[in-house]
């Protein structure tokens, strides 16, 4: 019932994108995941109703993000209170509360586009924005039902909550 969202920046030769996405922290899961051409609040709703589609009930979820302003926009708040999601964010300019989907977008942009692209023709911003949406939405599906986990046991993120259906983590005997 705890997720952390974030958005990364996708920039490009031409312009830059963003990508928000919602992770389940007991699970490593990305349950929610939009791109779009503006950073808006806008985006980080459209994200969240994505998760709603993936997890179904969210009453008692907990959201954390940082205090960004597309996180602190009436209509963004609005939306988790009629979904009956509890809001969380961090204190200014501490980043280690979510330090989880920091990792995640890391993970991202190494795997999936300097992995693919090359980081040079990356960072100095050479590939065009659709392109390295193109493979950040690859990814993400990848990421949640190929790419094991130490963490999880060796387990993709998708198996592991598949294999404990309740939301707990199995108890050793």
């Amino acid at each position: 019932k705890r997720f952390v969202c974030d958005i990364t920046y996708l920039t490009g030769c031409d312009e830059t994108w963003y990508l928000s996405v919602i992770e389940d922290l007991f699970s490593g899961e990305i349950v929610g995941w939009k791109i779009g051409e503006h950073c808006t609040a806008a985006l980080c709703m459209e994200t969240v109703m994505m998760m709603k589609e993936t997890i179904g009930k969210t009453e008692g979820v907990i959201l954390h993000s940082d205090g960004g302003s597309t996180y602190i926009s009436y209509d963004y708040r609005e939306l988790l209170v009629s979904l009956g999601i509890r809001q969380s964010m961090g204190k200014k300019l501490t980043c280690y509360d979510n330090a989880r989907i920091e990792s995640f977008n890391g993970i991202l942009k190494t795997e999936a586009l300097y992995a693919f692209f090359g980081k040079t023709k990356v960072k100095d911003r050479r590939i065009p924005v659709r392109k390295l949406a193109e493979r950040a939405l690859w990814f993400i599906p990848v990421y949640n039902n190929l790419r094991k986990k130490d963490s999880l046991g060796h387990m993709t993120p998708v198996a592991f909550r598949e294999a404990n259906p309740k939301g707990t983590y199995p108890v050793l005997l």
